[in-house]
Order: C-alpha cells, then structure tokens, then sequence
C-alpha cells in the first residue's frame, strides 16, 4: 500500500528528470540551427555576435513554454486521476484549482526537480521562468482534463512506462529540430546569396507567417459575410414569390463580424414566422443549445493535435411561445459544421429539423425552403 503511495511521486520525479534533460539537449539543438543562419568567415574568426545569443534564448524560451506543455499533458496517470475526480466538480474553478496545484505532490515533485537542474546547470531566471511556465501548463492540462470529465468519454488507459513516453516526446521534438537544421543546411548552400543578408531573410519569413495568419484571419470574416449576404439574397427572393412581407435587419455584416444573434420577424396571410439568427464565423466551432433561450459557443484551441483547452461564451435569445398560426424558427447561418441538443458532456447531435424551446433549426438555405412548404401548405 506504502508503495503505491509513492508511484505518482516515482513517476513524476522520473517524468520531470528524462523531461529536463531532454530539453537540455534540444536546446543544444535549437543553437546548433540559429547557428546556421549566422556562421561565415567572420565568425569563425571574432565569434558570433550578443545577437545570436539572444536570438538562441528567446527560441529557447518559446520552445521551453511548449515543452512544458508536452510534460504536463504527458503524465497519462495524473490525467486519469483528475478526470475520475472532476465528475464530482460543478464548474471549474481558477481559485480552487490554484490552491489544489500547490498541495499537489505531483506537481511539487515536478517542480522541485526542474528547479533544482534548472539551479545547477543554468542560474536563478531560468528557476523563474521554470517556475511560471509549470504553473501555466499544469493550468491548461487542468482546464482541459475538466473540458474531457464533462464530454462524459471514457477514461483512456494509462498503458506504458511514464519515461519511455516522454522519452518519445523528446525523439519527437529531436526530429523536428534535426529536419530544420537539414532544411536550413541545404537552403544555405542552395541560397547563399540569400543567407549571406539573413536579417533581411528572418525580416520576409516572420513578415510571411504574420501576413498569413492576418489573410486567414480576413478570409474566413470574408467568406462569412458572402454566406449571409448570400442568404438575404435568397430569403428577399423567396418572400417577395410568396407574397410574405418581410424587412432586411439593420447591421447584418456587423452582427456576423461580431457574432451576435439578430431577431426577423416575416409575415404572410396565414403564417407569421417568428426567428433569430445565430451567425459562425469558424466553422469547426460547435453550438450546444441549452434550451431557455440559452446557447453555448464552444472553441477549442490545439497544439499539433492536443487539445490544449475550450473558451465558452453563453449566447442568450428570445421567441416567445408560437401562438395559432405562429412559427418559430432558428436560423443558423453562417452554418457551424456540427451543432448539439443539450450541454456538453450530455448532449445529441442536433440537424436541420430539431427543435428546442418550440423552435425549430434551420439552415438558411433550408429554411428558405421551409418558407415556400409552409405557404404552399397554408393556402
């Protein structure tokens, strides 16, 4: 019994330990690559200059954040005990959560063998830095294991030796770190020119990647405003064929930019269709609706393919009750890729057709279709 008390402590202390040396080790690496980018004849006679040192830290530094990250989502036992423990927690709690990570002896262990290689082989603001990039990652590995206990899923085995699993997280990153290198070596011989300015070179690569994320960013609000511009269009033309009178909402564009949930009301002789439409911009973002007039948008953030955490943001509408003759109708457009029935953890998968809160779900398209049905039916 004894022994299986200390397993969890065994096991971090041998994580944290194949963990840091791993990391030693990439970091050696990731100065070996920026070392690419700066050897010449120069350097090999006065040295490298104070900026390749800082450009070998502040690599280091991100990758250090992200190699914590690896550590604390690879502890499979620690995972495993948590979600069994969660499915008693109402709600996730940063206060609550703060207070169990230092009564944690898991995550002491961790902490104190970090530190304490951190203190001999680097110096003081590396223990720092050590110090709030575990308090962040084991932060997230508890967010997310709380995100997973409320899915409902079963729990993974924990299979496998705890080093042997890291140690494959280490080959990993060697792999990555050792194919760039090879990349940057045989760019360096294909482009020499090129690298000979490779401040000019770094300047165009970061400029790429930002000018990327900003046209990914402007593409996606783009294709969002087509889609409902798109929809409108087709909704005038099928009201104005079946005689149902019906009036544009002011700020279309600027709901779907910022998400908000519009109410259109349309009218015809025999039927009054009463709706509100949620608009989504990032399609892989799910909607749970939770029935009282409350729905969830829920966007999970990754790392490669780890779920790292979900963001959730309570949207609130209003229809009141359909009277004889009244229809009730939400329109989801842009349309998510997949939208639930109930809270997470506990939820169905919705389509076009279910209904919560006496309300039916609709597509725009479909619901365009909905309306020539329904007026055909009524006449």
């Amino acid at each position: 019994m004894k022994l299986q008390k200390l397993l969890p402590i065994g096991r971090s202390a041998l994580l944290s330990t194949v963990a840091f040396w791993g990391y030693y080790f990439v970091t050696t690496c990731i100065s070996g690559l920026v070392s690419i980018f700066y050897s010449n004849d120069d350097t090999e006679v006065n040295g490298y200059p104070d900026s390749y040192f800082t450009v070998c830290l502040v690599i280091a530094a991100i990758a250090f954040f992200f190699f914590c990250l690896d550590v604390c989502f690879a502890n499979f036992g620690k995972r495993a005990a948590y979600i069994e423990k969660s499915k008693e927690k109402e709600s996730f709690s940063f206060g609550r959560e703060l207070v169990s990570m230092f009564t944690d002896i898991e995550f002491l262990v961790l902490i104190a063998v970090f530190s304490f290689w951190n203190l001999v082989i680097f110096d003081v603001w590396a223990f720092l830095v050590t110090l709030i990039y575990l308090l962040v990652a084991d932060f997230f590995a508890r967010l997310n294991w709380f995100s997973y206990s409320r899915e409902g899923a079963k729990i993974p085995e924990n299979k496998g030796i705890t080093a042997v699993r890291m140690l494959i997280h280490v080959a990993i990153w060697y792999a990555v770190i050792g194919l760039l290198c090879v990349l940057s070596l045989i760019g360096r011989e294909v482009f020499g020119a090129i690298f000979a300015a490779v401040g000019v070179y770094l300047y165009v690569a970061l400029g790429a990647l930002v000018g990327l994320f900003v046209l990914l960013y402007v593409w996606r609000r783009i294709r969002a405003l087509v889609v409902q511009r798109r929809f409108f269009k087709k909704l005038f033309k099928v009201c104005r064929e079946n005689s149902v009178r019906y009036k544009e909402p002011k700020g279309i564009y600027k709901a779907v930019l910022r998400q908000q949930i519009m109410q259109i009301t349309l009218e015809h002789n025999k039927v009054r269709f009463n709706c509100v439409i949620i608009p989504t911009i990032l399609r892989k973002t799910p909607l749970y609706f939770l029935g009282n007039g409350e729905v969830k948008r829920v966007h999970t953030y990754y790392f490669f393919k780890i779920d790292i955490f979900s963001s959730e943001k309570l949207l609130k509408y209003q229809l009141e009750r359909p009277q004889k003759g009244e229809k009730n109708v939400i329109i989801l457009s842009p349309i998510p890729r997949e939208f639930f029935i109930g809270e997470r953890g506990n939820a169905s998968s919705g389509d076009f057709n279910s209904e919560v809160d006496k309300a039916l779900i609709y597509s725009g398209s479909e619901f365009c279709n909905y309306i020539e049905r329904t007026v055909s039916e009524a006449k």
